[in-house]
C-alpha cells in the first residue's frame, strides 16, 4: 500500500530540473531562483501522510506548503511548488502515489529505500530522489 511513502523525506538529488522547468514554460527568472536554490537537494523535504486514500503533503523548502486531498481519481485542488493551486487528479496505484496537475504527471513511489519522485510534462522527464529522515534529523 501507498502507506510506504508515509514519513519526512529530504531531497538528496535531482536529475534535469533546468529543462523540466523550460518546458513547463517557467520564467528564466524563476528557474533561475531554484537553481541557486540547487533544485533543493539538501534542503528541500516533503512529509507525506497518506491513510487510505487520504493524502496530505507538506512542502518545505524556500516556504512551506501543506496540502491534503483524496486520491480517488476525481478532479480536486492540487498545489504546486509555488504555491499557487491548480486543477488535477489523484490516484493511488499500489505504492505508488500518482498525481497529474494540468499535465504535468508527479508519482512518488519507495525505490531502493529512497522516495523517487518522476516528474513528467509532455517528453522531459526529471527526477528528485529523497532519504528518509528520523524523527531527531526532521528539525533540520
Amino acid at each position: 500500500m501507498a502507506e510506504v511513502l508515509n514519513g519526512c523525506w529530504k531531497c538528496v538529488a535531482a536529475e534535469n530540473m533546468e529543462e523540466l522547468l523550460k518546458a513547463q514554460g517557467v520564467s528564466w527568472t524563476a528557474r533561475t531562483a531554484a537553481s541557486a536554490f540547487g533544485y533543493g537537494v539538501g534542503k528541500a523535504k516533503q512529509t507525506l501522510t497518506i491513510a487510505g486514500k487520504s493524502v496530505t503533503i507538506k512542502m518545505e523548502g524556500q516556504s512551506t506548503i501543506e496540502g491534503s486531498f483524496e486520491a480517488d481519481g476525481s478532479t480536486v485542488d492540487l498545489f504546486t511548488p509555488d504555491g499557487s493551486t491548480k486543477k488535477g487528479t489523484a490516484t493511488i496505484e499500489g505504492d505508488k502515489l500518482i498525481l497529474n496537475i494540468e499535465g504535468t504527471v508527479i508519482t512518488r513511489e519507495v525505490a531502493d529505500g529512497k522516495l523517487k519522485m518522476t516528474i513528467v510534462f509532455k517528453d522531459v522527464t526529471a527526477i528528485r530522489m529523497h532519504e528518509k529522515q528520523h524523527e531527531h534529523e526532521s528539525q533540520t
